[in-house]
């Protein structure tokens, strides 16, 4: 019979007896779900001891992916000896994308990710299918008293894991590093499987196959954003970051008046931002906090320019981490002290909403220098010296 709270792909033979005790499967959801509590509870000692939330988005990012990986490859190879085949049969990589590729994931964010094999017959598909359904099964288990709103750390319900929704927009993540890459120049693929695709990080497995997506990926981004405002001889990358720019530029700040998604509303305009400068000047930082002293180092940002995305980001990661540990799952809607109580939202103390409004601020200053920049690239080749992030 099933274990508590674990769906019927996995039958534990003891089901709370001694049997249940050794059975494997059941002891790495058991290991893991102490491992992820753990450091929630830490996380939150570091943010009610009034850690930054740099330190407190570290704390949380490194451990994730030590669980993530330990969970992949328990599932995986489950899902390998039920096959009759070794994990170590031919190569594999498990990668994760959005937050999880930047280290900007928080407490409760969901695992966008996708597999790469070097051999992708069908047979060798369906297991690691299998293995994906396994390690879904372990994630669910893993919930707060089996709750479904409670989970955290769950497949993306968008579809963006290798087990997909099952439907042309939404397609399994499994495959060569060029199936999987061709999606993001595909326009059935839904925009944030696409998206989501273009950035990754190797959790576990081998490097090389990683390292082919990366390439193939760079090809289809250059190959793709040959916008006519783009000039024709840049590198793929710079269009990238010019694009990334220009949505950056377009974004719309919030009035401050009411309940705002902290994530989408404040979060989206910096992380853009950096994205495109950090692909416009070849820097290989993906995080956003590394970006800033990576550029800042090249002299391609300036001291109010630093300042404002540290202050942006800084906030964003605090209290975003504190509204997940509040809400106890990936809740991102924050509100300000005179707002009703609402069971969706965080509401802020004084202090906070005030810092935030300062943050505002501080985005509205970083999109107009973004649009200055994108406004002076498209047009002709600028020095660093016209680079107005470099000038404020």
């Amino acid at each position: 019979m099933p274990c508590a709270k674990i769906p019927p792909v996995h039958t534990c033979p003891g089901a709370g007896g001694a049997a249940h005790l050794i059975c494997p499967f059941c002891k790495t959801v058991a290991a893991n779900t102490t491992n992820i509590r753990a450091r929630r509870a830490s996380v939150s000692g570091i943010a009610d001891a009034g850690g930054d939330g740099k330190a407190i988005q570290t704390a949380w990012n490194t451990r994730i992916d030590t669980i993530i990986s330990g969970l992949f490859q328990a599932a995986y190879g489950e899902a390998m000896a039920a096959g009759g085949v070794p994990l170590a049969d031919s190569p594999w990589a498990f990668c994760v994308s959005g937050s999880g590729a930047r280290q900007e994931a928080c407490p409760y964010s969901d695992l966008d990710c996708f597999v790469l094999l070097d051999d992708a017959s069908p047979s060798r598909v369906a297991i690691f299918r299998d293995g994906a359904l396994r390690m879904r099964t372990m994630l669910f288990a893993m919930g707060e008293d089996g709750a479904v709103d409670t989970l955290g750390v769950r497949f993306c319900h968008g579809g963006l894991n290798p087990i997909g929704l099952g439907v042309a927009s939404s397609p399994p993540l499994i495959g060569t590093p060029a199936t999987i890459a061709s999606f993001i120049e595909n326009a059935t693929v839904a925009d944030h499987i696409r998206q989501g695709l273009s950035e990754s990080r190797l959790i576990c497995g081998h490097k090389a196959l990683h390292d082919t997506y990366l390439a193939e990926t760079e090809a289809i981004r250059g190959k793709s954003l040959s916008a006519p405002w783009a000039r024709p001889m840049l590198p793929g990358r710079k269009k990238l970051g010019l694009k990334l720019i220009q949505d950056a530029a377009s974004k719309t700040i919030p009035d401050m008046s009411g309940a705002l998604d902290i994530k989408t509303d404040i979060y989206r305009l910096p992380q853009f931002l950096l994205g495109g400068l950090a692909a416009y000047y070849g820097e290989a930082e993906t995080n956003s906090f590394r970006i800033v002293t990576a550029l800042e180092r090249r002299g391609k940002l300036g001291r109010s320019s630093v300042t404002a995305f540290n202050r942006v980001l800084e906030a964003v990661a605090r209290l975003r981490t504190t509204a997940h540990l509040g809400m106890h799952r990936e809740a991102d809607m924050i509100a300000p002290p005179t707002a009703p109580d609402s069971v969706n939202e965080t509401k802020l103390e004084a202090a906070d909403w005030l810092k935030l409004k300062i943050c505002r601020m501080e985005l509205e200053a970083l999109k107009r220098l973004a649009g200055e920049f994108a406004t002076a690239k498209q047009k002709m080749f600028q020095s660093d010296r016209n680079n107005p992030f470099a000038n404020y």
